[in-house]
């Protein structure tokens, strides 16, 4: 009998063969004892692969990214709450399985300007420097930004240097007036947000009068209380009226 994941792997080898030119009983061989993730993010531990493989490669992880996208976002890549840019930073760490630092740039309404790599390695080993991501904000005209990095198979929880870096980018931005809306940590396919987990306090400021549109699901909770309690102060109220009435 074969299971559908044994007929998804043959449909996969079959596929993947076709559009890079790797031979089909290479892939076989290599994922007897490998993975596709292996193949995907270790192309050369393929032996015999040439660089013009590789490149396919690379392109089918590429296209394989922006569908995903194109499955989240009907248009723009809008950044309206944690969930949806907690989403669309996984899918750019997808297969990624070095550390980097990535700055967001996003206009007044959260749609995507531009995701920029700005560090590879770990935050104290290559540090990122808060005037560079000023300098990009900047050149894109950027009205806020979402800063995001990757811990490949660990915790989702910020260090000390991430929150440190965290409060060092926000205030060379402040001085530009530009915010930072949220820093997301990625982990395999999970995030943490730092607005959702309540640590928007080290990157809020008094930078803009505006309202943001960008809503954690803290924030809804927040906001759902403070309606529903102006609602009941309402019926008091009415209450009262009537009962002064009688």
């Amino acid at each position: 009998m074969k299971y559908q994941h044994e007929n998804d792997t043959n449909k996969f080898v079959e596929l993947f063969s076709e559009f890079t030119g790797i031979s089909k009983k290479k892939l076989i061989d290599f994922l007897k004892d490998n993975t596709v993730h292996n193949l995907l993010n270790h192309p050369f531990s393929l032996q015999g692969i040439t660089e013009k493989q590789r490149e396919k490669i690379e392109s089918l992880k590429s296209l394989n990214k922006l569908c995903r996208n194109f499955e989240i976002f009907k248009d723009k890549y809008a950044l309206v709450s944690s969930n949806a840019c907690g989403e669309y930073h996984v899918n750019l760490f997808k297969n990624k399985d070095k550390e980097s630092f990535v700055l967001t740039l996003a206009d007044s309404q959260n749609n995507v300007i531009k995701s920029i790599t700005v560090q590879q390695g770990t935050i104290n080993e290559s540090p990122v420097y808060p005037r560079e991501i000023v300098k990009l904000a900047l050149m894109y005209d950027a009205s806020q930004v979402f800063l995001a990095h990757n811990h490949p198979g660990g915790s989702l929880k910020p260090s000390n240097s991430d929150i440190e870096i965290t409060k060092r980018i926000s205030a060379a931005l402040r001085t530009v007036n530009i915010p930072v809306t949220d820093h997301i940590i990625v982990s395999d396919d999970k995030f943490y947000s730092f607005a959702e987990q309540g640590l928007s306090y080290l990157f809020v400021s008094s930078v803009s009068e505006e309202p943001s549109a960008y809503k954690s699901v803290r924030d809804k909770i927040s906001e759902a209380k403070k309606k529903a309690a102006k609602q009941d102060n309402a019926k008091n109220h009415n209450h009262k009226s009537i009962d002064k009435e009688r």
